[in-house]
């Protein structure tokens, strides 16, 4: 687990990186086509406003809790942890449904990458390691207060997650120039301060 750790730690992150720069570059200049969100709502719209957006409010807020608090605190600590915490409940909640309509919905699931379910799959995962990570690090004042001879293998397992936690997310980095993630690279902003559409019934 030390090889692992070290190389997770010291060596991943610079293929990850690299993977995910040249990737979206190379993504973006030849498969221009390809470069969509590729949203499934207009085949089963049932649940999907309430999911898609828990979800993808969750992620932003996740990516921006984390920023902070590796650039403001060298870790991600304090209050973005707090932060950190309620996004992983929000991804899970909404990317748990999402993950389980492209399993059961036929329509969603005839007209899915595989990569667009194991990308949800993938995220939601990581988000469960980051709560259980969380969870068990708020309770290591208790072991130690109340089972002082569990607390090294207490300690091991949170530090084991947090390497799995981290590997998931380095890994999602470097396969994010292969999915829809690459959607995230086209922010339309302009959305924002577009004028309303015009809807007319047909009648």
């Amino acid at each position: 687990m030390e090889a692992f750790n070290t190389f997770i730690t010291n060596i991943y992150p610079y293929i990850a990186v690299t993977i995910f720069l040249l990737g979206s570059w190379l993504r973006y200049d030849h498969g221009a086509y390809t470069w969509r969100a590729a949203s499934s709502q207009m085949l089963s719209p049932r649940g999907m406003w309430f999911a898609s957006n828990v979800f993808h409010i969750g992620i932003i807020f996740l990516i921006l809790a984390h920023i902070v608090g590796v650039v403001a605190f060298g870790s991600v600590s304090d209050w973005p942890l707090t932060v950190s915490f309620v996004c992983g409940f929000l991804i899970l909640i909404g990317g748990g449904y999402l993950v389980l309509r492209r399993l059961g919905n036929v329509r969603v699931r005839i007209t899915s990458n595989r990569s667009d379910t194991l990308v949800i799959a993938l995220l939601v995962l990581m988000a469960i390691l980051g709560l259980v990570m969380t969870e068990m690090k708020d309770m290591a004042p208790y072991v130690i207060e109340h089972y002082p001879d569990a607390m090294e293998p207490y300690l091991k397992g949170t530090v084991d997650i947090a390497i799995l936690h981290r590997a998931l997310g380095w890994t999602i980095l470097a396969i994010f120039p292969f999915t829809r993630l690459v959607h995230i690279w086209s922010i339309p902003l302009g959305y924002l301060f577009r004028r309303y559409q015009l809807v007319r019934a047909r009648r």
